[in-house]
């Protein structure tokens, strides 16, 4: 009787001392894998938001390009560089035979920018000089004159190139100048360089705001990514004149300074961001990630593999525990 009372401790001994250690044993591989597991999802998120961010940086750089070839076309059309030396040069008040002239010119002028509208994207075409006082378009019909006087008066284009010591202004979005509507535009600005008798004139290419939101924004990006574009001081222009952003203003101004600092990337539980400055223009693109659904379902993903590791070791210690009695 004391034999098999002995003997029945022992089994209830070994039985613990061998569940304690499976379940050790079970705990730390459960937590192992789904270390791992995590990791690399964070590795496989990481490269897919920059295969994303490079695309979306591509396909904005394209888009500039399109417009700056387009100016750099009429800029460089020398019957067009002509008529403005021509114009540049003449007198406040053209006699009869210079005026029949200049009606000609302005015709060769209006069709060289009509042909610029070959591209479907491009909204307005214009050229001007503030100190001859012209103006000449095509594209979306601009009415009111008396902005199209205010906003010539008041351009600053010129000064703005010699300062960047640049033939090229790049515009993020912002409201057209010329037309009194909210209609919001990017553009790029060249002057024709060739000469101090034409370098004051310029060509200014318009683009609607839309075509830029079609490139920044991608379906998969839920409400838990944005693309922002920044300017060359860090400041927000795309999205234009939005409030609320993915991610909570702390994180956003910390997401600024590291870039201001020239990191180019960060992840972290709660949010992460990855950033690309263009080659062509002075813009900076960031992906932006709100990571607390990431970082929800990776929880999630511990207590049930930690649960369903240690419900199959019970369930194996019971058969464990029937076989040895």
């Amino acid at each position: 009787m004391m034999k098999n009372k002995t003997k029945g401790k022992f089994k209830l001994r070994l039985f613990f001392s061998v569940g304690s250690l499976f379940i050790c044993l079970a705990l730390i591989v459960s937590l192992l894998f789904s270390t791992t597991a995590i990791r690399n999802a964070k590795s496989t998120e990481i490269s897919s938001s920059q295969i994303v961010l490079d695309r979306v940086s591509a396909q904005v750089d394209s888009l500039y390009e399109q417009m700056n070839i387009a100016a750099t076309s009429i800029t460089k059309n020398d019957s067009l560089k002509q008529i403005i030396s021509s114009l540049n040069a003449s007198g406040p008040e053209p006699s009869s035979r210079e005026y029949m002239e200049q009606l000609s010119q302005e015709r060769i002028i209006q069709k060289t920018l009509i042909n610029m509208m070959f591209s479907p994207i491009i909204s307005n075409v214009m050229l001007y000089n503030r100190e001859c006082g012209y103006f000449y378009y095509t594209g979306i019909y601009l009415s009111d004159r008396e902005r199209i006087a205010q906003t010539l008066e008041e351009n600053r284009a010129v000064e703005l190139l010699t300062e960047a010591d640049t033939s090229t202004l790049y515009y993020g979005p912002h409201l057209n100048d010329w037309n009194s509507s909210s209609r919001t535009v990017l553009s790029v600005c060249k002057n024709f360089s060739d000469n101090a008798i034409t370098r004051d004139t310029l060509v200014e290419i318009q683009v609607p705001y839309s075509v830029l939101v079609d490139i920044c924004t991608q379906n998969t990006f839920s409400n838990e990514k944005e693309i922002l574009i920044l300017d060359s001081d860090n400041n927000i222009v795309y999205p234009f004149e939005q409030d609320g952003y993915v991610i909570s203003d702390e994180q956003l101004n910390s997401v600024l300074e590291n870039i201001q600092k020239g990191n180019t990337e960060h992840f972290s539980n709660s949010y992460s961001y990855n950033s690309s400055r263009s080659s062509l223009t002075p813009f900076t693109t960031v992906l932006i990630s709100n990571n607390k659904t990431m970082q929800s379902q990776n929880i999630s993903y511990i207590v049930t593999t930690v649960f369903t590791v240690l419900l199959v070791l019970l369930a194996a210690l019971i058969i464990m525990f029937i076989i040895l009695s």
